[in-house]
């Protein structure tokens, strides 16, 4: 395959000169692909080409691209086949959109997370969240479920206080 059009933005923020990628075939720029990323690509492009839905189909993918530096920029891949009006496949039309600053929110928010829960698994003391609705155990600390069995999932009130109903308040 090859690129009938690549943007000045894409050239820009991964640092290459517009000759450099100019010169990139199909294949040279999914090296700019992180190598433990490449099949996520290969797949989505399979995908896009075996869509047989009456309609050509979107997908979406996200993974990192090489800047000229050497280091890894995140991109979200968004692909449709663009089909005639018989349906037959005419083009794959891409747009891609840099995700960096997600990508990094997302990680420090599961760091926080994980440093939450070892925090509350460490604590000697029973520690529980409840759906206000459902009133369904969402998650129990190591104290609680040695004492109490691992309840989550289960009702809150009926677990705890073989209860017919919950509480009060």
């Amino acid at each position: 395959g090859s690129y009938d059009y690549i943007s000045e933005a894409f050239t820009r923020i991964l640092g290459y000169s517009r000759e450099e990628v100019d010169r990139l075939a199909f294949a040279g720029a999914t090296e700019l692909i992180h190598p433990d990323f490449r099949e996520v690509h290969g797949r989505l492009v399979e995908k896009v080409l075996a869509d047989k839905s009456d309609e050509c189909g979107e997908f979406v993918a996200e993974y990192p691209l090489r800047h000229i530096s050497g280091s890894y920029l995140w991109f979200s891949n968004r692909m449709m086949l663009v089909c005639d009006s018989f349906g037959r496949p005419e083009y794959i039309m891409g747009s891609s959109r840099q995700i960096t600053a997600e990508k990094n929110a997302e990680q420090a928010v599961q760091e926080a997370h994980g440093q939450m829960l070892a925090i509350l698994d460490s604590l000697d003391a029973h520690v529980y969240a409840v759906d206000t609705g459902s009133y369904r155990i969402l998650y129990m600390n190591g104290k609680m479920k040695k004492d109490f069995g691992d309840k989550e999932g289960d009702v809150c009130w009926m677990a705890f206080r073989c209860a017919q109903a919950p509480c009060a308040h």
